[in-house]
């Protein structure tokens, strides 16, 4: 069973959740927004065990297969990139499954 996690509980991690749902071997087992609130509601709505205030939060207290960024960066700037920069570990891949072009 592949492990995910979603970053930002807006809009398009509706999608995200829906699809992992609907994948064989893919369980959603947490969620990260800096927004309480809106994590809260997320991981109840989804079903999803576990919620923390922010990505830092989530990679630290869980051993994830998948980690789907769904953020924007408009607030505070910048935090979707530091989100880019987590590292994997020994014996871990990083796939991008998206990156916008630039222009």
């Amino acid at each position: 069973m592949l492990r995910m996690g979603i970053v930002g509980t807006g809009g398009i991690a509706n999608a995200h959740a829906n699809a992992a749902a609907a994948v064989d071997g893919v369980e959603l087992v947490a969620v990260a927004d800096v927004d309480a609130d809106a994590a809260t509601a997320f991981a109840s709505t989804h079903g999803v065990p576990a919620w923390y205030g922010g990505i830092e939060e989530l990679t630290a207290a869980e051993q994830l297969d998948i980690v789907s960024v769904c953020h924007l960066g408009k607030r505070p700037r910048g935090r979707h990139l530091r989100a880019g920069r987590i590292r994997p570990g020994p014996g871990d891949s990083v796939r991008k499954a998206h990156q916008p072009e630039r222009g």
